[in-house]
């Protein structure tokens, strides 16, 4: 058995058409443009674990949209003025020259549409470049088509791509039927609703498994979905969610669909859901209502926090909070709130709602930090990773929102500490996982 060997160097490259990328534990090389004249992109690695070449498909890759702009603002840095060779120092810089020129090899009818999807770039990449005919089904139908890039996922099957040009040119309800969605016209027209940005495989399997469910649950969740004209990540997540639908309307729907930070984040149902989860611990006898639009679910939020301040019920929660997942910093200033009173007292002096956050804390989903920097408080929040399969890498962990007294923009000094030490947390992972 042989034995892997690491780089001499680690950084990127980019030589003949392919671009390297060297890490202590991995070797990974894209091509776009086979030799032999075959336009399709290839991916090969080699780990520590399998110590010889083998095919992947990259999930965490993020193409360039506009590729040459980025090439020339990067040929020289504005602070330094340093030209980018291989040889720069700025080992950053010169990794992100080299992702230009890679992507700048992709062609911009490919490109584009691409770069609008959030997750799997590199699934749809190879789609379009292998099956031209799917061009028009993701500018007219884009879940389908990002969908289609991973059907095995879907469907089993071990040919995806003659699969995909054999259901590219059939009609949009049979490649959703293929998909396991309903086929009619009714989910095709909701399917369609979906943008790029909001694409993903767990919300695609949600949506299925909503549509596909119970008669009545199913039906009242479609008709939601026809009434607002964008289904985003957050309307997907309020309407495919069992307790959440019953507290919707089809006008906060609309306005929910209207707000660009719901297009990746469905930040409503979770505050939704924290907010009747409060109710149910502190106030059992109170039911929310029907949510009418935004400034409703405020005042309603507000409100329910305000009783229970008044109250101290919050304070009186059986809510067990896990260890910090990063340990607290306190010469640098960084502080973990280990309770709900430390949470509610910090709420307080913040005047924000980081209170409403006890219960994410308690199911392990974020944490929460207070930072105090000469005299400034901050409110920082880590956010648990999720792989697709909603399970938790062994990663762990990133940073949610940095946020000043009443959510302002926090110092440049408060956003140099916290960044150094995340950034200590992530290099004494790394270690312990080698």
């Amino acid at each position: 058995m042989s034995i892997f060997k690491p780089p001499q160097f680690t950084g990127t490259a980019f030589c003949n058409g392919k671009f390297y990328d060297f890490r202590t534990n991995r070797i990974l090389v894209l091509q776009y443009l086979h030799p032999s004249g075959m336009v399709a992109p290839f991916a090969w690695e080699k780990t520590a674990e399998i110590d010889s070449w083998h095919g992947v498909r990259p999930k965490k890759l993020i193409l360039l949209n506009s590729p040459k702009k980025e090439i020339v603002a990067l040929s020289t840095q504005k602070k330094t003025g340093q030209r980018v060779f291989d040889f720069a120092v700025d080992v950053p810089l010169k990794s992100a020259f080299h992702w230009a020129r890679f992507c700048e090899q992709i062609p911009g009818k490919i490109r584009e549409p691409v770069h609008h999807f959030q997750t799997r770039q590199w699934h749809a990449l190879a789609l379009l470049s292998r099956v031209p005919e799917v061009e028009s089904l993701v500018h007219q139908s884009p879940l389908l088509a990002f969908c289609l890039a991973s059907s095995w996922i879907f469907r089993k099957n071990t040919q995806p791509m003659r699969l995909a040009r054999r259901l590219v040119r059939r009609k949009q309800k049979e490649i959703a039927a293929y998909l396991g969605f309903p086929e009619t016209t009714a989910v095709r027209r909701v399917l369609k609703k979906i943008p790029p940005v909001s694409c993903s495989i767990e919300g695609a399997l949600w949506l299925r498994t909503t549509l596909t469910g119970p008669q009545a649950e199913a039906k009242q969740a479609l008709k939601l979905l026809a009434h607002v004209p964008t289904v985003t990540t957050g309307v997907r997540r309020l309407v495919c969610d069992d307790e959440l639908r019953q507290y919707v309307t089809p006008k906060f729907l609309d306005e929910i669909s209207q707000d660009p930070s719901a297009e990746k984040y469905a930040w409503a149902a979770y505050q939704l859901r924290d907010v009747l989860h409060l109710l149910h611990h502190a106030r059992p006898h109170l039911k929310l209502p029907r949510l009418q639009t935004l400034k409703h679910f405020e005042r309603l939020s507000n409100e329910v926090l305000e009783d229970i301040y008044n109250s101290g019920g919050l304070e009186n929660l059986d809510l067990v909070f896990p260890e910090p997942p990063i340990d607290e910093d306190l010469d640098s200033g960084i502080r973990a709130l280990c309770n709900q009173r430390q949470l509610l007292e910090h709420a307080k002096r913040m005047h924000n709602c980081s209170a409403r956050l006890g219960l994410s804390v308690m199911r392990g989903k974020l944490f929460v930090y207070e930072v105090s920097i000469l005299g400034w408080l901050s409110t920082l929040s880590v956010i648990r990773r999720y792989d697709e399969a909603r399970r938790p890498p062994a990663s762990g962990w990133k940073i949610g929102n940095l946020l000043g007294i009443a959510n302002e923009e926090p110092s440049e000094e408060t956003v140099r500490i916290v960044k150094n030490w995340f950034a200590r947390y992530t290099r004494r992972l790394r270690k312990e996982r080698s």
